[in-house]
């Protein structure tokens, strides 16, 4: 059995698509407002696939949507299609999570999982 990585490299591989479109202006607690988007679709996936029921996709796309964030709708398609190919296996949810810059000025996602 292959052993899974950290969690908290995990989801930073999985936002992968937002995390590339951050810059020098973003700051920390803005990336985490982008994150909490890839976190919530991991998250409602893994209910999803766990049989705890369904919906929770649409639920998130609403959160999204009625959110001070509304752009960040375009993610959620392309982060369920990361999930399915390159993240199946994995069903660790993520029941909390942070993200500091680092001294170099680079971030750092530190994630938590159940």
């Amino acid at each position: 059995m292959k052993k899974l990585k950290n969690i908290s490299d995990t989801i930073a591989d999985f936002a992968r698509p937002i995390i590339d479109q951050v810059n020098d202006t973003v700051t920390a607690e803005d990336l985490k407002s982008a994150l909490n988007v890839a976190v919530a679709v991991w998250d409602a996936m893994i209910l999803e696939e766990s049989g705890e029921g369904g919906g929770f996709l649409d639920r998130v796309r609403e959160t999204i949507l009625n959110s001070d964030y509304p752009s960040f709708i375009e993610y959620v398609d392309h982060l369920v299609e990361r999930k399915r190919e390159h993240f199946a296996g994995d069903m660790r949810a993520v029941i909390k999570f942070d993200v500091a810059r680092g001294p170099d000025g680079t971030f750092r996602i530190v994630a938590e999982t159940s």
